[in-house]
């Protein structure tokens, strides 16, 4: 979900082409149906969008559809990239949302989900900032 679709289309059509399902969405009641009825692994959240719900998003989906919340920004400013530290989402997209980026950070949010001991750090931490 964004604020603007067309700012993300060439994002999705990226991710189609690697048979990535994708569907871009502004509408958030629009969003919630395309998830009941597509059940997607991970849902994609704007921190740009115009909706009073965007700190208890995260959670709602997560509890609703069971689906991994990937935070991004649609924009560079200064109360943007504070919303994007303060919204508690399973992971953020840092930098652009272009399609490569995108494409990337999910295959190592996979890796991380399906290879824990080689997605750790030396340290032995994961790499993900999943708060769950």
């Amino acid at each position: 979900m964004c604020s603007s679709r067309r700012a993300l289309d060439n994002t999705a059509n990226y991710l189609n082409r690697r048979d990535w399902e994708t569907t871009v969405t502004t509408d958030l009641k629009e969003m919630f149906r395309l998830m009941g009825l597509n059940k997607p692994d991970f849902a994609l959240i704007s921190v740009n969008i115009n909706s009073t719900k965007l700190m208890q998003l995260p959670g709602v989906i997560l509890q609703s559809f069971n689906s991994k919340v990937i935070t991004f920004a649609e924009a560079s400013d200064s109360k943007t990239l504070r919303l994007l530290q303060e919204v508690r989402a399973s992971y953020t997209i840092q930098g652009q949302p272009s399609g490569p980026n995108l494409h990337r950070r999910i295959k190592q949010i996979l890796n991380e989900i399906h290879n824990p001991k080689t997605a750790q750090d030396g340290d032995g931490r994961s790499s993900g900032s999943d708060p769950n």
